[in-house]
């Protein structure tokens, strides 16, 4: 995947080449299974793929004009939370990372992938196939404000309009591109969201 020159009357223009990653989620296989985690009443394990350990990114196939990659998600760690007497559920991904779109809403998990591109690219992402399940949990643990060094936390910040809602959370499963250099190598960085919540 390289930028290239093409003819132009006059002579020759830089061309932009544009990279199209495409995506082949495997979220949940099967029908999920849940398994208390051992010395913690409130801690379990959801299998909804297969095997075990952290989320598995995959390059499929790799051309010069764009990649398939593979996301696998073997299962989800959850861990319920008081709050207020009323019960949240923090969830989990291994290798992944936590993330919210506001204070006091859902804390979800997103899995970073990060991929090198032709120098000088914009890269667009798109999902080809998707596999789901449906979960029914307690309400997901909210999100809350970053602490500086040294600072305690206050009150837990609950967005009670946002657990009243019955809208999708996040919107897409995929977050928009961000664009880098790393020395002399182009790469581009996404997350992508394998978990979305309705919260009512």
């Amino acid at each position: 995947m390289m930028g290239r020159s093409c003819p132009h009357s006059g002579g020759s223009v830089q061309s932009t080449a544009t990279a199209v990653v495409s995506l082949v989620m495997l979220i949940a296989a099967g029908g999920s299974n849940v398994y208390a985690q051992t010395g913690s009443p409130t801690a379990a394990w959801i299998q909804v793929g297969h095997g075990t350990g952290p989320a598995r990114v995959s390059v499929r196939a790799a051309s010069a004009s764009g990649a398939t990659v593979t996301i696998e998600i073997p299962g989800i760690q959850t861990e319920l939370v008081d709050i207020n007497g009323a019960q949240y559920t923090k969830l989990t991904i291994p290798g992944a990372v936590s993330t919210g779109f506001g204070v006091g809403k859902a804390e979800v998990p997103a899995v970073p992938v990060l991929l090198a591109r032709p120098t000088g690219s914009a890269v667009t992402f798109r999902i080809l196939s998707i596999q789901t399940e449906t979960l029914h949990l307690a309400r997901v643990f909210p999100m809350q404000p970053p602490l500086k060094s040294g600072e305690q936390a206050g009150p837990v910040v609950v967005d009670a309009s946002f657990y009243a809602s019955d809208v999708d959370y996040p919107s897409s499963r995929l977050s928009s591109p961000s664009l880098a250099t790393w020395r002399d190598l182009d790469v581009v960085n996404v997350h992508f969201y394998p978990v979305v919540y309705t919260a009512s």
